[in-house]
């Protein structure tokens, strides 16, 4: 888990504050090297972490709470896919980059998908 990560978030909201002279409105957290066992985790520490940098930037009128979106990337080495129709395959027979798959195998809880990389 990232340690020290409520600093290391006001310390990027302070930058993007001095270069556009105001704080963004949504906010989105890439995270890697997250197993599945560990996702409670983001939610249960490293949340509460970076919702107190944005108390930082809060001031007794207004509290600053930008919208967040927190994606977890994982590698799946050893899932394969393959094209149901070859004009959707690359000149190799796979699935072209950017192909994303998000029904029928992906987790029935969580918003969950596979995206084809290069």
């Amino acid at each position: 888990m990232i340690t020290n990560l409520s600093s290391m978030m006001k310390a990027r909201l302070d930058i993007f504050l001095a270069r556009n002279r105001r704080l963004p409105s949504r906010i989105i957290v890439y995270r890697d090297g997250v197993s599945e066992g560990q996702f409670q985790i983001v939610v249960g520490e490293e949340l509460p972490a970076i919702k107190a940098a944005f108390h930082q930037f809060s001031t007794p009128q207004a509290a600053y709470t930008p919208k967040l979106t927190i994606v977890i990337c994982g590698k799946r080495h050893h899932t394969r896919f393959y094209p149901t129709e070859e004009s959707a395959a690359d000149r190799d027979g796979n699935p072209r980059p950017g192909t994303v798959v998000d029904r029928g195998i992906t987790a029935v809880y969580d918003f969950d998908f596979f995206l084809q990389g290069k």
